[in-house]
């Protein structure tokens, strides 16, 4: 089915004491969806199809209900499946996660709704589509997660993989002489912590890596050092003072590494 978007949720099974009962519902996580849904009553059915899960929009279906304070939506699914299909969740934990495939276009949405993370991953994204590259998301509660990478987007190229990670964590302007922005300063740990699972998902698909950084840490000798190493291994690290047009830059960079 072309023209579908993935986006993060769940299936959760909860006992019922008052009608002695499992009841079934699917969460599904999406902030923008939750709005748009707010105060409209829209029906749906959850279908499986080789193993794949798929939200159809039908009148005939059960109520999709968003909650804006939790951003969420829920759904009640227990008609919809099979006797016994979620038989484990009753015994070992009630939550599933599952990836959720359904048609933007019934819901409100665009095929960039599925880039929650944040601003700038969905900026960078959107630009890297436009120049052909099949771009992923990966969110936080992805089951696939550590097989797709720890990183914020995934590319998949022919023969390769490469995952990108962004971070906006600029240098502290206060207290400077007391080394927060040193090699061992918590600001800096903060930054480099994020770039060590990217470089294990790198290297354990054989694939490249980029790092998105603010621009304000590329004066200091230390992250320079770091940039330098990184490149041994296909981990690259790009600077940007994110703002303006600053996304078509690291996508040019980027399409242009991997072509």
């Amino acid at each position: 089915m072309k023209g579908l978007i993935e986006l993060p949720a769940s299936i959760n099974v909860m006992y019922n004491k008052n009608s002695n009962c499992y009841q079934y519902r699917l969460i599904i996580y999406n902030s923008k969806m939750s709005n748009l849904l707010f105060n409209r009553k829209l029906r749906a059915k959850l279908i499986k199809r080789k193993g794949a899960y798929y939200l159809i929009k039908d009148s005939s279906g059960n109520l999709v209900t968003p909650r804006p304070k939790s951003q969420n939506l829920f759904m009640s699914i227990k008609k919809m499946i099979k006797e016994g299909e979620f038989l484990n969740l009753k015994n070992k934990s009630n939550t599933m996660k599952i990836k959720l495939n359904l048609n933007p276009c019934d819901w409100g949405l665009t095929s960039l709704d599925r880039f929650l993370e944040s601003k700038e991953e969905r900026e960078l994204a959107e630009k890297l589509i436009l120049l052909g590259c099949n771009v992923f998301p990966i969110t936080y509660n992805d089951k696939n997660k550590l097989e797709r990478g720890c990183a914020d987007l995934f590319i998949q190229l022919e023969n390769k993989k490469v995952f990108i990670e962004i971070t906006t964590i600029s240098p502290s302007n206060r207290d400077v002489k007391k080394g927060i922005n040193s090699p061992h300063g918590h600001i800096w740990t903060r930054v480099s912590g994020r770039i060590f699972p990217l470089l294990l998902s790198c290297l354990e698909n054989k694939g490249e890596c980029f790092f998105i950084m603010n621009k304000k840490w590329e004066m200091y000798n230390h992250v320079k050092y770091f940039a330098k190493k990184l490149k041994q291994f296909n981990c690259f690290v790009l600077f940007s003072d994110f703002e303006n047009n600053w996304m078509e830059s690291i996508a040019n960079k980027i399409y242009n590494k991997i072509k």
